[in-house]
């Protein structure tokens, strides 16, 4: 396995991409790490020449390396990622490496909340390509991905990387926290946490005007926390960890979950449907469902230790043991090299389409007979119909392209060529 691992934001979701390359390295792939917002940030200020200079050599290293796969956070692969540095540069990052691509997919919402406008079929229409598979860190978000015509979609939770967050029972000397949140506010967040304000509540986050305009969690909030090794401290101290999913993650768990958990904390979440899949709610994690129910939980397991200590050890070891990014990219491991296998058997297609066309047909009924395509099959017959098409034969493209709509209905390229072969007619 040979990777690109790539983002382009500063916030604390670049550690995702951190933990995730760390954990193939761990594994014993092949990663390159590119900081493509570090490479902006150094262009910027530059002659438009110095810039381009630094765009071509950060595309001619990359070549060198020569990925097989590159994954991306979220669509950001499908970007125009330079363009802020160089307006003259609008292609996007997928037109410049031309590179099948692995999207971890986690802050759910554009394109899939929008999918009839044409911004978002611009992105949508590349995802449903035989270069493209998604690893969805929400379980009922794959269903909605699935919907709009994107079927190479797999779940993967969001994890932990187990050598940056774990326990120490000793922090320092430092004094024990009873309740501990970390993230922004939102109003339903804000209105939980004024439940729990006086029992010790501590709170780490950014937007601190939201925070205190809660006259009730004014006292609570501490400032946020920039790097991880503060943060690590931090949930180290708290005896109990609160977790309110945002909206974009119907089912799913968040980073701090298990960033908490691995540290020791309790965990108290939102009554999450991964929370018990993933756990065994009352031995592993807690849930609760409304504001007066976070409320009770809480002042029981201040007031019973022995058993709140008990519930987030066995969290912890949960966590430590099945829920790192190493465990999770072992799980994908066999889908992501059949995602690559097929991705070879594409290029050369593409290949014989492009020299040979009949060649390209006789290969595809070779991939068929050999069932070396699994997860690409609507867009195997896809290619068959664009070969069939430049051989002349728009009576079999046509048959092909209905077998593409039969398989998947939502197939924005498919509907394309349907056009295409219409007027070739």
């Amino acid at each position: 396995m040979k990777l690109l691992t790539f983002i382009r934001q500063r916030s604390f979701a670049r550690y995702v991409m951190v933990d995730l390359t760390d954990a193939a390295r761990r594994l014993g792939w092949g990663v390159k790490w590119l900081d493509l917002e570090g490479v902006l940030e150094a262009a910027r200020g530059r002659s438009p020449d110095e810039k381009a200079r630094v765009v071509s050599e950060t595309l001619a290293d990359i070549e060198r390396f020569d990925p097989r796969l590159v994954f991306s956070y979220g669509l950001e692969y499908l970007d125009r990622v330079f363009q802020d540095a160089l307006p003259d540069v609008r292609s996007r990052f997928h037109e410049l490496l031309r590179r099948p691509a692995v999207y971890y997919l986690c802050d759910f919402g554009f394109p899939f909340d929008g999918a009839s406008s044409p911004e978002a079929i611009d992105f949508i229409a590349p995802l449903q390509d035989w270069g493209s598979l998604l690893l969805c860190w929400d379980r009922e978000a794959t269903e909605v991905v699935k919907r709009n015509g994107v079927s190479n979609v797999s779940y993967l939770p969001m994890a932990v990387n187990e050598r940056m967050f774990y326990p120490d029972h000793d922090v320092l000397g430092a004094a024990p926290i009873s309740a501990l949140f970390v993230g922004g506010p939102t109003a339903e967040r804000i209105s939980l946490l004024e439940a729990v304000a006086d029992l010790g509540l501590v709170i780490h986050g950014y937007d601190a005007a939201g925070w205190q305009a809660s006259e009730q969690l004014r006292q609570s909030y501490q400032g946020e926390i920039l790097e991880r090794n503060p943060l690590r401290a931090v949930y180290q101290r708290a005896k109990i960890s609160i977790n309110v999913t945002r909206a974009h993650g119907p089912s799913s768990l968040n980073m701090r979950v298990y960033e908490a958990m691995a540290c020791g904390s309790l965990l108290l979440t939102d009554d999450k449907s991964d929370a018990r899949t993933l756990f065994k709610e009352g031995t592993e994690v807690v849930t609760y469902r409304y504001s007066d129910d976070l409320g009770r939980k809480v002042r029981y397991y201040l007031t019973h230790e022995t058993e709140r200590a008990a519930i987030a050890a066995a969290g912890m070891e949960k966590v430590r043991q099945a829920h790192t990014y190493a465990a999770r990219l072992r799980s994908v491991e066999p889908t992501l090299r059949r995602f690559d296998t097929e991705c070879s058997l594409f290029g050369k297609l593409r290949e014989f389409l492009s020299q040979d066309p009949a060649q390209a047909v006789r290969f595809v009924r070779f991939l068929e007979v050999e069932r070396l395509i699994t997860l690409n099959r609507d867009n195997l017959r896809l290619m068959e119909a664009r070969a069939h098409l430049a051989l002349g034969d728009t009576g079999r493209a046509d048959t092909c392209v209905n077998d593409v709509l039969e398989l998947n209905p939502k197939h924005l390229n498919a509907e394309a060529l349907r056009r295409q072969i219409r007027e070739a007619a």
